[in-house]
């Protein structure tokens, strides 16, 4: 049996639908392609196994954080067979997570049994050994934000910018209540709009705030509707609770079950307040990233914001307990004071270039060089015959692939007994 062709570039597996993929998700994909100085050979999961890869050994390969669904993976068998070989063969293995707050014994065996060499996280370094030392036994830990300053949204910022004086919106917001097992900071996400309307009463203040799920704003709308407002109210993103055990999730569904109108305040006072803010899970959210791109000003919980925000430099603090609120909006009230805030986040978050994909490409890529050996070795012609291999598996798995998806997303008579037939088909198709 031949062995396998020692490439010297970077495997990246990740995943999506035939439909049109959230942009931060598609922006943090192709990031790496775009900016890495390394031969990136990029594979959508969904399109199937492409047999050209069995005869390739890549120096390492990137695992997207969208391939972890929470409680299911997007990896065929064919792609997990063929992880385990390039783990015996010493690849050097890198998980990128996010939402990894639930489901972790799951996401722990995935690694130990991979013995995946790093993981990049939106855990603060205290809390690295805690979890994937202790639990999955990744000694290469790093963190990193769930986004970062696109040329996209830069190009989109300028393309949209409304001066301040010509917004119709003062107040901007959307956002959506999330489960109660999340804890306490997933629900300030919607806490705070309800609170903020409530003593929001200043005659002529004009409020666009929903925290309704059929209020959201989705695609090319939502930057739209940024740039019309002078002012967006927010949180950190992530939770309060970090279900390391899957205990949490296990009692709150019991209790629930058991009890289905109880309240969050039940719940957490039943259950969830044994795992409150045990592991701290809060981080930037590319929200900010777009706020400040487009030049509004932000009216936020004071949070630690990954470090990357200072209270009343990059946005105006609002205390949780909104004691503050008076003096937060009699200075937001103020065009210097929004301008001040405005420019300052612009500066530092966007301008600096500290926070753009680029740079975090550039991260990655020192990380790889050292870990892994990788250098620039392969012509442009080898790159291209490499990508042309790996593209996408089989006219029948890429069939079957749409197929699942229509499975998925549109009703018709008789899917039930098509979705039984298909699963027969696919569970033959990736035992090959």
């Amino acid at each position: 049996m031949r062995a396998p062709r020692a490439v010297d570039g970077v495997l990246l597996l990740h995943h999506h639908f035939p439909t049109a993929n959230a942009p931060t998700i598609e922006e943090h994909v192709e990031s790496f392609g775009r900016h890495s100085r390394y031969p990136v050979f990029s594979v959508n999961t969904d399109d199937g196994f492409a047999g050209a890869l069995s005869d390739l050994r890549f120096k390492a390969i990137l695992l997207h954080y969208s391939l972890f669904g929470g409680d299911y993976y997007h990896l065929s068998s064919r792609f997990r067979r063929y992880l385990e070989r390039e783990r015996d063969a010493g690849t050097y293995l890198v998980a990128f997570f996010q939402d990894e707050y639930r489901y972790c014994q799951k996401r722990f065996a995935f690694l130990r049994n991979l013995r995946v060499s790093s993981v990049y996280t939106l855990l603060a370094p205290e809390y690295h050994e805690v979890v994937y030392g202790a639990h999955a036994s990744v000694a290469d830990v790093r963190t990193t934000l769930p986004g970062r300053v696109s040329d996209q949204l830069i190009d989109t910022a300028r393309r949209l910018f409304i001066p301040d004086a010509e917004r119709t919106i003062d107040v901007g917001y959307r956002a959506r209540r999330l489960d109660f097992v999340h804890g306490r900071g997933a629900q300030e996400k919607h806490e705070i709009a309800e609170r903020f309307l409530a003593r929001a009463s200043a005659p002529g203040l004009r409020l666009d705030i929903d925290s309704r799920e059929e209020g959201r704003i989705y695609g090319p709308a939502w930057y739209s509707f940024v740039a019309n407002c002078r002012g967006m109210i927010g949180v950190e993103a992530g939770t309060s609770v970090f279900d390391l055990d899957d205990s949490a999730g296990e009692r709150t569904a019991a209790l629930l079950a058991s009890e289905p109108g109880l309240l969050f305040d039940d719940i957490e006072r039943r259950v969830l307040h044994e795992y409150e803010d045990r592991i701290y899970y809060r981080t930037l959210s590319p929200r900010h990233f777009e706020a400040a791109a487009l030049r509004v000003t932000q009216i936020l919980y004071r949070g630690q914001y990954s470090g990357v925000m200072e209270p009343d430099v990059h946005y105006l603090a609002l205390e949780k307990d909104f004691s503050n609120f008076d003096d937060v909006m009699h200075r937001f009230a103020d065009p210097a004071v929004r301008k001040q805030i405005t420019d300052r986040a612009y500066d530092d978050l966007i301008a600096s270039g500290r926070w753009s994909y680029a740079s975090f490409v550039s991260e990655v890529d020192d990380h790889l060089a050292a870990a892994a050996g990788l250098s620039d070795s392969l012509s442009p012609d080898e790159c291209d015959a490499i990508r042309l291999g790996t593209g996408r598996g089989s006219l029948r798995q890429r069939l079957l692939t749409r197929l699942r998806w229509s499975l998925r997303m549109l009703p018709f008579p008789g899917r039930s007994i098509v979705a039984v037939f298909y699963r027969r088909l696919r569970g033959a198709l990736d035992s090959r």
